[in-house]
């Protein structure tokens, strides 16, 4: 049991408060059709068995024969799909549903189609236990996948849940939302304001900029929480919002007569009322309180003051303006938990879809939304233990098309996705990411911490490429197998003629590059991973996407040798 004071000083016991255990999620979802990868004599212009004539120069330029010519050298072979599914099909299972999954592909490789399919899996996944359905954040950063997200909620039978963000919509709706309405920490708030803006492309070579950055950020948060806790309107205290704090920033105001020169920013203002009031409660609170309004308080006596502004503005100036006041709602909803502790406690299904006119819009809303959901899904223990939140067992997803447009890391500090894909599994929350490639990874914020983040999927799926430097990470995840070769000869010698039988140990890719560049189609893609968290050996697996309405083909080509099952 836990205990809180009543208005006497003493004790009435409450209600336990629900303890945190690794969510684990039943069942299985489709991730595809299964298929084999084959190799079978090269089929061009109807002719089934071809054969490669002796002579020079690349394959392209021999002449293609039938075996009854003399000058045959040998069977020219590919690789391809096999055109007849085989079962079983292939399913993420068991904590495989709690685990990451990293998609990439070039475009018009059908990665988007997969990760729909997936994404609609999940949802209709437990209809029928309401505490144990997922609860999503879904980022669009390319503002494609209204129409087509709606529709696969819809199917799942979830549309109650769903909630789209986005400018026009918000605005013809005449609804709103405050995009920084968390129970976070203002420091943590704060170094999440400052990611957001860095990965929209706000950069500098000495992080010194950014730590005082933070700091403003922190130390006005704090400030305004407090100032709002003391003037409380008839419905609560007044939320914190975007604009708020920008304006708070940013506004001038003549200054009073004790503040030592003429004008003054609000915050400063704020400031000065608040620590006129430090030490009329005597709390915890105050102290934390003093320790931001010093911090504000020796900001505004650098002279660098503009260098920072500079850097707001840029990354979050958008936010003050009147057509983007749909993400600064500042009415007060009676109880209920913040917009992204919702998520968890209700099972909302968050649709992010920006549109990519306004780059930095999309990039900077889309990073702080996703970081906000990251921190409050690794807080889910205190969340419980403060009952802010009460639902333990609701398992979590959080899916992006077009990842690198928002990925987001910082070296040598503990946030990031890295770290939260990372410690994801433990609090429930499985990741569906796609991308087009490294190289887009590499050249996105991540740089050189991509790596990090690939490291920390579960399982890769693959789709048709057209870079190399992605084949070759495949490639080398697939790995080498041992093949025994046998070869038989004769030799004739005085005593007659006779056999030997020569054992040869040979290596050979599980996944030639080729397959991934050359044979794989639309729709079709090579899994490398586990697809039920680790519980059974990691394998490859080659499948297809689902397509509705679509039957298996009757394989039809000769005889073909199985590379993989």
């Amino acid at each position: 049991m836990w205990f809180v004071p009543n208005a006497r000083g003493c004790q009435r016991s409450m209600k336990t408060a629900p303890s945190f255990k690794k969510i684990t999620v039943e069942g299985s979802i489709q991730l595809g059709l299964q298929h084999e990868l084959v190799q079978g004599p090269r089929r061009v212009s109807g002719i089934e068995a071809m054969f490669a004539t002796r002579g020079s120069g690349p394959e392209a330029e021999y002449d293609a024969h039938r075996f009854d010519k003399d000058d045959a050298l040998g069977e020219v072979l590919e690789i391809r799909f096999s055109e007849q599914q085989i079962q079983p099909e292939l399913r993420i299972s068991g904590a495989g549903l709690t685990t990451s999954f990293g998609i990439f592909g070039a475009p018009g490789s059908g990665k988007t189609v997969l990760l729909l399919h997936l994404l609609e899996e999940v949802l209709a996944h437990s209809q029928k236990v309401p505490d144990r359905r997922y609860g999503a954040l879904i980022l669009d950063p390319k503002a494609a996948l209204i129409e087509q997200v709606a529709e696969a909620v819809d199917r799942a039978g979830r549309s109650k849940d769903l909630v789209v963000i986005n400018t026009q919509s918000l605005t013809e709706s005449g609804e709103a939302l405050n995009v920084i309405d968390s129970t976070l920490d203002p420091y943590e708030l704060g170094a999440i304001l400052v990611l957001a803006g860095r990965s929209a492309g706000i950069d500098a070579s000495d992080p010194f900029w950014f730590q005082e950055w933070s700091n403003l950020f922190a130390s006005s948060l704090s400030i305004l929480r407090a100032h709002a806790r003391c003037n409380p309107t008839a419905s609560g205290p007044r939320p914190v919002t975007l604009r708020r704090l920008l304006d708070a920033i940013f506004d001038e105001e003549e200054a009073d007569d004790d503040a030592g020169y003429p004008r003054e920013r609000t915050i400063q203002r704020l400031a000065r009322k608040m620590a006129a009031r430090i030490g009329e409660s005597g709390t915890m609170q105050d102290s934390d309180l003093l320790i931001d309004l010093r911090q504000l308080e020796r900001f505004y006596r650098q002279d660098y003051v503009g260098t920072i502004e500079a850097f707001v503005t840029k990354a979050f100036g958008m936010f003050r303006r009147s057509r983007l006041q749909c993400y600064s709602d500042e009415s007060v909803s009676p109880g209920g938990p913040p917009f992204y502790e919702d998520i968890i406690e209700n099972g909302r299904i968050v649709l992010v879809s920006i549109s990519p006119s306004e780059p930095v819009l999309a990039k900077t809303l889309c990073t702080l939304i996703k970081c906000l959901f990251q921190r409050t899904v690794l807080a889910r223990r205190e969340l419980l233990a403060s009952r802010v939140i009460t639902n333990s067992t609701r398992p979590l997803v959080i899916a992006c098309d077009e990842y690198s447009e928002i990925a987001s890391e910082v070296p040598g500090q503990s946030m990031g996705d890295g770290q939260f894909l990372a410690l994801a599994r433990e609090y429930g929350c499985m990741a569906l990411l796609a991308t087009q490639s490294v190289n887009v990874l590499q050249a996105s914020s991540l740089k050189e911490t991509w790596k990090s983040v690939f490291s920390n999927f579960g399982a890769k799926i693959y789709m048709r490429l057209v870079d190399n430097e992605t084949a070759e990470e495949a490639t080398k995840l697939a790995g080498e197998s041992d093949w025994r070769v046998l070869s038989r000869g004769v030799s004739h010698g005085k005593d007659g003629t006779t056999g030997t039988i020569n054992n040869e140990l040979r290596e050979r890719k599980n996944l030639p590059s080729t397959v991934l560049t050359q044979v794989l189609k639309t729709g079709q893609a090579v899994v490398i991973g586990s697809l039920d968290g680790g519980s059974s050996l990691p394998g490859t697996y080659f499948l297809k996407v689902p397509w509705k309405g679509a039957a298996p083909k009757v394989l039809s080509a000769p005889p073909a040798k199985v590379l993989n099952a």
